[in-house]
Order: structure tokens, then C-alpha cells, then sequence
């Protein structure tokens, strides 16, 4: 003679129709779920089936892992974006230090006049204007301009 022992865990449910309480196989639950067309009856005969669309814990699960996810990659966006601004601002600043200490950009060149190489130079617009500035300034403020050295009349 030969012994089987088999376990299955069962699961309690109440009829909504009649209150009965009773219970069923948890794998057959599990396809139940699965598939809209399953349904099972209780011990008095009704005809139960689980809704399509799962239940309503399911879908607030998944709802509930839709927002987390979502506000992850919000997370890891802000954090990319947060770390690109430091990159450029970082960037910005070597560079303005390098034009301050006369280092051209293009040709890596150090000169007295940074503003006046790029504009001859490497055709820079923007460093053309301000020469251009420049020397209307040192015009107006020459020594020579401002006290002549000639014979006072």
C-alpha cells in the first residue's frame, strides 16, 4: 500500500449573494484572476467570477508602482539636469579665469590684449565691439588727452 500526502492551501471567501462563507484552492483563484471568462460557485449554486479589470487592490498596486516609477525618473532627471548645470557653470568659470590670465580660447595662446588677437585673429564679433570700446576708452582717458604737454598759452 502506498501513501500520497498533498498540501494545497486553501482560501476563504463569503458569497456577496448569500454570505456563505467557503473555500477554494488558491491556484484556482490565481486563474480566475488571470482569466475574465473563470468562475466558480459557491455551495449554494450562484455564479461568481472576478470583474474584468482584477481587483481593486491590483489596480491600486499597480497604480501606486506607476507614480513611484515615475517619480524615480523625475528624480534621476532633476539629478542629470542638476549635475549638467554644475558642468557648465564649472566650464564657465575656467574659462572666464583662463580670458582673465589673457588665454585665447581658440588658439590657447597667452596675450596682453585677448580682445584685440581674437579680433583680428579669429574674426570674433563680439571681441571686435569690444576693442572697439577699448580703444575709445583709452583715447578718452589718455594722459596726453587729458593734460597736453604742449606750451601753455
Amino acid at each position: 500500500m502506498s501513501t500520497l500526502t498533498y498540501s494545497v492551501t486553501l482560501t476563504t471567501k463569503a458569497c456577496p449573494v448569500c454570505a456563505v462563507a467557503y473555500a477554494l484552492p488558491q491556484i484556482l483563484l490565481d486563474r480566475a484572476e488571470e482569466d475574465d471568462s473563470r468562475q466558480w460557485f459557491c455551495p449554494n449554486g450562484h455564479s461568481l467570477h472576478f470583474p474584468k479589470g482584477g481587483r481593486e487592490i491590483d489596480k491600486l498596486r499597480a497604480g501606486l508602482l506607476t507614480a513611484e516609477s515615475e517619480r524615480d525618473f523625475a528624480r534621476r532627471e532633476r539629478d542629470a539636469a542638476e549635475r549638467l548645470a554644475e558642468r557648465e557653470r564649472r566650464e564657465a568659470k575656467r574659462i572666464l579665469k583662463r580670458a582673465n590670465a589673457g588665454v585665447c580660447q581658440d588658439c590657447h595662446r597667452s596675450f596682453a590684449d585677448v580682445a584685440k588677437h581674437r579680433a583680428t585673429k579669429h574674426g570674433d564679433e563680439a571681441a571686435r565691439k569690444m576693442t572697439a570700446g577699448s580703444k575709445a576708452k583709452k583715447r578718452a582717458t589718455a594722459p596726453d588727452a587729458l593734460f597736453p604737454t604742449g606750451p601753455v598759452r
